[in-house]
């Protein structure tokens, strides 16, 4: 099932949404997103969240809108009735396979003539991952910008560039992918008794043959360091709705329990933004 939300349902504490939420209104509504999720999920289905503005009605303009849709709730703008519609009616129709089990945003500025598949698609394409950005080139730039999205990425892992998290970079045919490493601090998460060091032997500890959990910790955390724990691709892309050229990032390899490397991926994006050459 997809359920209909309004936007603001996860920024109720930040304005102007603090306003909105004075009688508790998104309150409400992200406790019915929430039951929405739950019930699905036990009864085995799949479930989505889609978070829509202002509803604007049908003819409203005679020219085609310009659509955006975003992973989370992260829009602010209005859409038409028409268009809400049609982003609801392709994912039930499992037309949009990357929206299970994940929550979007719908907006739709201009108009509500039709909008072309290939803008639908090329639109949600941005629930993989999720993506967390993506830079169109001018005319030409393409040729120098995978060489430069492999070094790019290589130039992390240099003295003077690491990042909070340790890395492995991995050059691809489309550009590069940057691996987050485990840095042993994640004894809770991730960690399965197979993983043991020692074959799972008992520690010989305190009085009594109780295990000495510090050196546990210690063995756990040596199994853990250095396992891949999610990662960033960057990718250019030719020929894409719209024409030209253009560098998206987006998260890769977040099986379960993979934690969200946020100052990480600030690092590498605020630099690909900065410095990445061609930019239209």
């Amino acid at each position: 099932p997809t359920h209909p939300s309004f936007q603001g349902t996860n920024r109720a504490g930040i304005m102007p949404y603090v306003m909105q939420n004075v009688w508790g209104q998104l309150d409400n509504w992200r406790k019915a997103e929430q039951d929405a999720q739950l019930g699905a999920k036990v009864r085995g289905f799949d479930w989505s969240v889609a978070h829509l503005g202002k509803l604007i009605p049908a003819g409203a303009a005679g020219r085609a809108a310009e659509l955006a849709v975003a992973p989370g709730d992260v829009l602010s703008g209005s859409v038409s009735l028409l268009v809400a519609a049609e982003a609801i009616a392709r994912v039930l129709g499992g037309r949009v396979p990357t929206a299970r089990n994940s929550s979007f945003a719908v907006q739709a500025s201009g108009g509500d003539q039709a909008i072309a598949t290939e803008i639908w698609d090329d639109q949600f394409l941005k629930l993989v991952g999720p993506e967390l950005v993506r830079l169109p080139l001018k005319a030409g730039a393409d040729s120098k910008a995978l060489l430069w999205l492999r070094e790019f990425a290589l130039s992390f892992k240099k003295a003077g560039n690491t990042l909070p998290t340790p890395i492995d970079v991995i050059p691809m045919d489309d550009g590069a992918k940057i691996v987050f490493l485990k840095s042993g601090f994640e004894l809770k998460r991730g960690y399965d008794d197979d993983d043991k060091v020692g074959g799972g032997k008992q520690d010989a500890g305190s009085a009594g043959g109780a295990p000495d959990l510090g050196a546990r910790e210690i063995e756990r955390a040596a199994a853990l360091r250095g396992r891949p724990d999610g990662g960033l691709r960057l990718i250019l892309e030719d020929g894409v709705v719209g024409g030209g050229a253009r560098v998206r990032a987006y998260r890769c390899d977040m099986e379960e329990g993979a934690v969200v490397k946020e100052m990480s991926e600030s690092a590498i994006l605020r630099r690909l933004r900065k410095e990445l050459p061609g930019q239209a």
